[in-house]
C-alpha cells in the first residue's frame, strides 16, 4: 500500500519541541492498512527530525477522476491471457469515471515472461510502476506471488470473464457511463 499525495503539512514549535500535522491521500480503502501506513510515516518523521514531540497524520482515500486498469494480453490484437506471468503484453488503460470514456491506452511488453522462476512477481512489480488501480485477470491471483504483490500495494485485482480487451472495455464503459 502506498501514499498517493500529501495534501497538506503544517509544523509549529513550542520551545525546543516541534509538532507536525499532515493530511495524506492513500491508495486503499482498508482503514487498517491506512492506519499502519500513517504510523510508519510518524515513526520515520520522528527518527529523521530531532526534537519532534508529536506527529499527527490524517489519512483518507485518494480522490479519483479516472481508473487505471492493467490487463495481461496474449497478443497485440487484445486477446486476454489466461496466465498472468506468461502474458507477452500488458494493456494499461485509463477510463474517465464520469464520462465512461477511454482517456489513454498503452500496450507494453512483458519482459519477464521467459524467466524460469518468479516471472509473475517480477511482472507484477513492473506493472506497479504504471500505478494501476485495478489489475484484471482471467484466473485468480489469490495465494500467488503476484496477488500478494498487488494486495501489499493497495492495488485491487478482479476476474474478467471477457475473452478480449474489446469485450472487457465494452462491459466496463457501460458500467461507468452516465
Amino acid at each position: 500500500m502506498s501514499m498517493s499525495e500529501v495534501k497538506s503539512i503544517v509544523g509549529r514549535n513550542s520551545g525546543r519541541f516541534i509538532f507536525v500535522e499532515a493530511d495524506i491521500a492513500v491508495r486503499t480503502t482498508d482503514l487498517k492498512k491506512a492506519h499502519l501506513l500513517s504510523e510508519e510515516i510518524e515513526r520515520t518523521i520522528k527518527k529523521e527530525i530531532p526534537n519532534i514531540d508529536r506527529v499527527l497524520i490524517h489519512y483518507e482515500p485518494e480522490t479519483k477522476t479516472h481508473v487505471r486498469y492493467a490487463l495481461p494480453l496474449n497478443d497485440r490484437e487484445g486477446r486476454l491471457a489466461d496466465d498472468f506471468g506468461e502474458a507477452p503484453y500488458f494493456s494499461i488503460i485509463d477510463i474517465d469515471i464520469k464520462r465512461g470514456t477511454v482517456l489513454r491506452q498503452e500496450l507494453i511488453d512483458n519482459n519477464y515472461r521467459d524467466l524460469e522462476k518468479g516471472r509473475g512477481i517480477k511482472a507484477a512489480e513492473f506493472l506497479l510502476k504504471y500505478k494501476p488501480d485495478i489489475v484484471v485477470t482471467r484466473k485468480s491471483l489469490a495465494g500467488k506471488g503476484p496477488g500478494y504483490t498487488f494486495t501489499d500495494s493497495g492495488t485491487e485485482t478482479i476476474l474478467a470473464e471477457a475473452e478480449s480487451l474489446e469485450e472487457f472495455l465494452n462491459y466496463r464503459l457501460k458500467s461507468v457511463s452516465p
